[in-house]
């Protein structure tokens, strides 16, 4: 409790001290977590505007991680190439682009790339657009995952 008397989030430790075969003593920590929890507040405000922004994009928009599987994808995409939700989650990219190369051997840091290229749709129609590919890297050049945000699209010229 506050001097003022509010109730403060806390986050306590017990520990016993034995002397002998018998407790002698107890050891309560306690911490003021405040700072923790206005931090942890803000974390989960950033990640809520996150998911509005990501989700209600006009432009269909995916994630994918450095191994090629798909981990989110937007309301958009699933509009633009008909797969059901719940079949997305864990599908590997090259079953919507399999023209697609991931490697990259040390990516320098975080970049962005632009590329004309086709996705096949789940009924397996194909659309022509332009995807800008958002690479992430660790600060060590890990490659960590990929962004991809169509635009222009369009069906292919006969």
């Amino acid at each position: 409790m506050a001097k003022e008397g509010s109730t403060v989030p806390v986050s306590g430790r017990l520990s016993v001290v034995w002397d002998d075969d018998s407790p002698s003593q107890i050891v309560l920590v306690i911490q003021d977590i405040r700072g923790q929890k206005l931090i942890e507040k803000a974390l989960q405000q950033e990640i809520q505007r996150y998911r509005v922004f990501f989700q209600k994009a006009q432009e269909p928009m995916f994630i994918v991680t450095a191994q090629g599987t798909l981990v989110e994808v937007n309301d958009a995409w699933i509009r633009l190439l008909g797969y059901p939700p719940q079949e997305v989650l864990g599908l590997n990219v090259k079953t919507i682009m399999p023209e697609i190369v991931l490697a990259y051997a040390e990516p320098a840091e975080t970049s962005s790339s632009d590329w004309e290229t086709w996705l096949k749709k789940r009924d397996g129609s194909i659309t022509t657009c332009l995807v800008t590919a958002i690479t992430w890297a660790s600060p060590e050049h890990t490659l960590l995952g990929h962004l991809f945000i169509v635009r222009n699209r369009r069906e292919p010229q006969e």
